[in-house]
């Protein structure tokens, strides 16, 4: 069950499944570029693999596989198609031999 929020008018959230997920914020005072550097920056990768189908289904009901980057800390970085949790997402880089770490659906 979806249930919206207006959070001082500010940031549209829906709480799904008892999470809570931004849905269209504003970008003029860098309240999400702060948050996430605050928790991103300097981190190191440790490890990157992509979801298997059963997993992803479990866990998000996607029909495609995300590759998941884990991090020093803990945390784990899941692509999404949008802020929703639609589907899973794709990654573009400026990498020239690597200009998307893709999605897979099997």
């Amino acid at each position: 069950m979806d249930t919206n929020c207006n959070c001082n008018n500010r940031f549209r959230f829906i709480i799904r499944n008892n999470n809570l997920a931004y849905n269209g914020g504003l970008m003029k005072d860098n309240y999400w570029q702060n948050l996430v550097n605050k928790h991103l920056v300097g981190r190191k990768i440790v490890k990157v693999k992509w979801l298997d189908p059963k997993e992803t289904d479990k866990i998000f009901g996607w029909s495609q596989q995300p590759c998941e980057i884990y991090l020093d800390n803990g945390t784990v970085l899941t692509p999404s198609m949008d802020d929703e949790g639609n589907d899973a997402g794709a990654i573009f880089t400026n990498i020239t031999e690597l200009s998307v770490i893709p999605t897979f659906r099997e």
